[in-house]
């Protein structure tokens, strides 16, 4: 593939229709794409190798299987051209139609994401695994961002992947001290131990959230976000909700990136389930084009988080089901959104009264609501949680380092070319989004329960 530059966000540009490679095929092959420019038509089948040799090489693709054209009005249209086995969109057989965006195109084995492109895009390398334009885009704000010298704002919806662009932003600027807060629950002050952190030559502050409105806390921070920013200071970086509309000033004062939700980057999901598999030393389970379908038309509504925590948890019931078993459970998997909890009124405790309560065996915890959350079935899950409820136990505001979480969680397992960090941020991250947002820290190399907040630890 020949690709220039993707076009500044400012400017207009007339996207072309382009078709991405998905699966079921070789690793190799995902991403690959094509462009159809408008007026233009082409033949899809086993005689075209214009995406790449072997994407059509299946006995269940015809030699001229399918026409794609784009008219004058920009309109794209599939037609098939008398196949054996048929053109398939999102599961359904076709024998002339219109496409949209997001459309899943079936030619004999393989499954082709219909996106818009602008006519030529480079993908920059970045922290975020992607094949498509909305991370193109997003890497280019993430670029400027870096050179802005000004506090940066990752939007995000949760859990579409801001946590790693933090910790890209902290390896960027050579890997100085580095902490992180979660700040839902702050009122009337920031804590002593941020206040010190402001003034560590290159360090990287990453706070997710804000304090809730009209508090002191809030204010104060914003100013820090405003103040303006001298040599050596910290990067300050805040991850915030896309969702919610934030104050004019502090908009002003940041440098923003857009973190794409996955539903719109459906052309992404294959790179990141290869990508997960990848850093785990494991093969994806053979899923056929149905299953396929289903992991690619299906919502995700807590987005890369839950798809790599859905991947993590189930990849050996993935192996063990059979086909129909497989496409039941991952449809009722992407479909399950969490995102209400993880925004409950348990992110502030609001009296003396309510606390956190944890099992110290890490098997179940309470939110400040009273909410019980249980992980009797998640054994990793528990373990790390067991051993950070030790931690606090022992003393209020101990840390452990991420190798530590990882002996423990992982016991005897090794790790190649950083998948268990990559393992350690997915259990962490499934933790949050199961309501311990608001006391889940992570502090310079380690992780910790927040002793600002009231908890209660319990034996089983």
């Amino acid at each position: 593939m020949t690709n220039t530059t993707i076009p500044d966000m400012e400017q207009e540009s007339v996207d072309d229709w382009c078709l991405f490679v998905a699966a079921p095929v070789d690793a190799a092959l995902v991403g690959v794409r094509r462009a159809i420019a408008r007026g233009a038509s082409i033949d899809l089948g086993r005689d075209d190798t214009s995406f790449a040799p072997g994407v059509f090489a299946d006995g269940r693709a015809s030699r001229k299987h399918a026409q794609l054209t784009v008219d004058a009005a920009g309109v794209l249209r599939v037609a098939d051209l008398g196949s054996s086995n048929g053109t398939f969109v999102n599961g359904a057989r076709v024998e002339r139609v219109s496409l949209n965006v997001g459309d899943v195109l079936r030619i004999g084995a393989a499954l082709l994401v219909v996106q818009k492109t602008p006519p030529w895009f480079v993908l920059p390398k970045s922290p975020l695994v992607g094949v498509g334009p909305a991370i193109a885009r997003m890497q280019s704000e993430f670029g400027r961002a870096l050179g802005a010298g000004r506090p940066i704002a990752l939007v995000e919806e949760t859990g579409s992947g801001a946590a790693k662009l933090a910790h890209e932003i902290n390896r960027v600027r050579g890997g100085g001290p580095a902490h992180e807060w979660a700040v839902s629950a702050w009122n009337d002050r920031l804590p002593p131990a941020l206040e010190r952190a402001f003034d560590e030559r290159n360090a990287t502050i990453v706070l997710t959230g804000l304090p809730p409105r009209r508090t002191i806390a809030r204010s104060l921070l914003i100013e820090r976000l405003r103040a303006p920013i001298e040599a050596g200071a910290p990067q300050l970086v805040v991850i915030l909700d896309a969702a919610q509309s934030y104050e004019p000033e502090l908009r002003e004062a940041v440098a923003t990136v857009n973190v794409p939700p996955l539903r719109d980057r459906p052309e992404d999901l294959v790179a990141i389930a290869f990508d997960w598999a990848r850093a785990r030393a494991k093969e994806l389970p053979p899923l056929s084009a149905k299953a396929w379908l289903t992991v690619l038309r299906s919502p995700w509504p807590v987005n890369v988080a839950q798809f790599e925590a859905t991947l993590s948890l189930a990849s050996e019931g993935l192996a063990r089901s059979n086909d129909e078993q497989i496409d039941r459970w991952i449809r009722d998997a992407a479909s399950r959104d969490l995102q209400p909890r993880a925004a409950s009124p348990a992110t502030a405790p609001a009296d003396e009264g309510e606390a956190f309560v944890f099992a110290r065996s890490g098997k179940w915890f309470t939110l400040a609501t009273g909410e019980r959350v249980s992980l009797h079935r998640h054994k990793v899950l528990s373990r790390v949680l067991s051993a950070l409820v030790e931690a606090r136990a022992s003393r209020a505001g101990r840390v452990i380092r991420g190798d530590e979480l990882l002996a423990i969680a992982w016991a005897g397992e090794r790790f190649v070319d950083g998948s268990g960090e990559n393992r350690l941020h997915v259990a962490l991250t499934s933790l949050r989004q199961l309501g311990l947002r608001p006391v889940l820290e992570r502090v310079e190399d380690g992780y910790r329960l927040d002793p600002s907040i009231r908890t209660r630890i319990v034996d089983d």
